[in-house]
């Protein structure tokens, strides 16, 4: 089990935008049995939808369970300050996952045999195999198989799979880094335009 300082959590809860998604780390109905009866009903609302609807966007979230998003962005904020839940980004079929370096792929671990309980007459290790190297969603065996039962049993086992940590997203970002001489032209450029306006304002 991870463990972070809170001042790490309190960022990432700063950092919440409508575009993410939330995952829980634990089963929905558990964390809905253990609720105080005098627990805010919207918090009912938002862990049914996300029960219902796994790893969808907080706007979408905020829609179906008919809460403001400054609602559903604190409710959310509690769940992943207590460890019920994490920060993600929407499940679709272009995002691409790989293996997570600290996966127990042992045949007979405990996690193994809670695999194979969950989703019968599948195996742990050939699952996890699909993402021994960066594998986006849609390429994966049964995302082209046209069945759609088995693609929407692909997509509750992956999601298994990334409450357990034994898969992650990979993200890719573009840095621009303009050649030296065309900074050099953009500073000259705007210290230029500076120079113009600082003389128009002293007139």
């Amino acid at each position: 089990m991870l463990l972070f300082k809170p001042e790490v959590i309190q960022r990432c809860i700063e950092a919440l935008r409508p575009y993410h998604g939330v995952l829980l780390l634990v089963d929905g109905q558990n964390l809905l049995d253990t609720l105080s009866t005098d627990c805010t009903p919207a918090l009912n609302r938002l862990i049914n939808v996300i029960i219902q609807q796994p790893v969808r966007s907080l706007q979408i979230i905020a829609l179906e369970a008919d809460l403001s998003l400054s609602q559903v962005f604190q409710l959310v904020s509690h769940l992943v300050y207590w460890g019920k839940a994490t920060i993600v980004y929407p499940l679709c079929e272009s995002n691409v996952y790989l293996l997570s370096p600290s996966s127990n792929i042992k045949m007979n671990s405990k996690i193994a045999e809670e695999f194979v309980q969950l989703f019968p007459g599948r195996s742990l290790a050939v699952e996890l195999s699909e993402f021994s190297y960066p594998t986006k969603l849609w390429d994966t065996q049964d995302m082209l198989n046209k069945q759609q039962k088995q693609q929407e049993e692909k997509v509750s086992m992956v999601v298994w799979l990334l409450q357990h940590g034994l898969i992650h997203q990979l993200h890719t970002y573009v840095f621009l880094m303009p050649p030296l001489k065309s900074r050099l032209c953009v500073e000259d450029r705007t210290s230029s335009f500076s120079d113009v306006t600082s003389g128009m304002s002293s007139r």
